[in-house]
């Protein structure tokens, strides 16, 4: 679910008007709910699954989840590679 434009020039307006205290608010809620969708997405993925994701140097890797860690998953690439991914950055291949 995506945020409108208008939903988003509201947060924009609240986080303006917030003092230093209600800025660490926001950021502690933020951050629990980046938490909270990263948990969810990590459990739609499993040991065995065939994901793909973005690198800034490499383009789309495609590759086999191999392992579930505490925040990442550790995948492994056709190439042997292994790399620690947010959840939030994985697809299904």
């Amino acid at each position: 679910m995506a945020l409108s434009k208008s939903e988003m020039m509201t947060i924009s307006s609240i986080m303006l008007k917030a003092d230093h205290k209600e800025m660490e608010q926001i950021a502690d809620m933020f951050n629990e709910a980046r938490r909270m969708q990263a948990s969810i997405k990590k459990h739609q993925f499993a040991v065995g699954d065939k994901v793909a994701f973005v690198n800034r140097r490499s383009g789309r890797v495609e590759g086999v989840v191999t392992k579930k860690l505490r925040s990442n998953l550790v995948v492994k690439t056709t190439e042997g590679q292994q790399w620690r991914v947010s959840p939030a950055a994985l697809q299904a291949a």
